[in-house]
């Protein structure tokens, strides 16, 4: 009896850990996916539509919101009217200075040389979130922001994209004197799932 119970904790055992083995590896993978797509990904531009900073606990953030974000659910929506399926990406192009602007819903239609595929997110409200809606900076930095008048993204060839930094009107990346130093540096864009949970 005694070895059937010791067996029985011990395949638990061999379970509990082949879990959290498995947990911390798709973390680790998730991990060296955003570093990949930082280091690999295309730099496009998106502009974006009046800001809100405002505190959060000890730091500050600046809510972004994207221009082309109302263009791009109004084409969401009159898809779910005419109860088409709806894409899980959308078509963006590209000018001469990587700004983009909405084309269409992705249709598997080939791309033009100027346009590249999207993944929007859909939020729990609802509403679909372009690209990640939040930037994080250290308290006492609004003001370097408040030129802000790009999100700067790394984007995949598959529609994925990463915040990566915020641009004024010339393009130039806004950052603080620390930023300078990315360790030391606590000014960082948000985009991971706990965003989609504060977005909603």
């Amino acid at each position: 009896m005694r070895n059937v119970i010791r067996a029985r904790l011990a395949r638990r055992s061999a379970l509990v850990v082949l879990t959290l083995t498995l947990l911390l590896a798709g973390f680790n993978f998730s991990v060296w996916k955003m570093e990949r797509l930082r280091e690999d990904g295309e730099s496009v531009f998106l502009e974006l539509a009046p800001r809100d900073p405002r505190a959060l606990m000890l730091g500050d953030y600046m809510r972004l919101n994207y221009r082309l974000a109302a263009s791009v659910e109004a084409a969401y929506e009159a898809a779910l009217r005419k109860s088409e399926n709806i894409p899980e990406t959308l078509v963006i192009s590209l000018n001469a200075r990587q700004i983009a602007s909405f084309v269409r819903l992705d249709n598997g239609q080939t791309l033009a040389e100027n346009e590249r595929r999207l993944k929007p997110r859909r939020l729990n409200s609802g509403a679909m979130q372009v690209a990640p809606g939040a930037f994080f900076f250290q308290e006492g930095h609004a003001q370097i922001y408040e030129e802000a008048r790009y999100g700067e993204l790394k984007l995949s060839p598959q529609g994925d994209c990463l915040l990566v930094g915020l641009r004024d009107e010339n393009l130039k990346l806004l950052e603080s004197p620390a930023s300078s130093s990315k360790a030391d540096s606590a000014d960082t864009p948000l985009s991971t799932p706990e965003e989609i949970q504060k977005e909603s």
